[in-house]
């Protein structure tokens, strides 16, 4: 359970801040940090506040199944199949309410 519902958690805050490039035409969307050290002229990258943002439902999902294999009342391939089935369930419950999961174009507005 806590992997489908932070997994979906972090599924929407990539739709609504644009964190993943998914297939989508990014430059409108995102506000972009270019340095000196990129290699390719124009190269342009995320900022880090938003990948934290990203990475943290899915962390709190792994550190509850942590707890339940650190307490005995999971084995760790129960907790890596639960996890693996509530990444699958937090994808199709995404796909159900908005038009794409990573095509950043779409993946923030709702179905019809």
């Amino acid at each position: 359970m806590a992997f489908a519902g932070f997994g979906f958690l972090a599924l929407y805050l990539n739709a609504k801040l644009k964190i993943l490039p998914g297939i989508g035409k990014r430059d409108d969307a995102l506000e972009y940090k270019k340095t000196e050290d990129d290699s390719e002229p124009g190269a342009k990258r995320t900022t880090h506040w938003r990948l934290v943002v990203w990475v943290l439902p899915w962390l709190m999902a792994a550190l509850i199944a942590g707890s339940k294999v650190r307490d005995g009342w999971h084995h760790p391939h129960d907790v890596l199949f639960g996890a693996l089935m509530g990444t699958v369930f937090a994808h199709l419950a995404f796909r159900c309410v908005f038009r794409s999961v990573y095509d950043s174009r779409v993946n923030h507005l709702a179905r019809k």
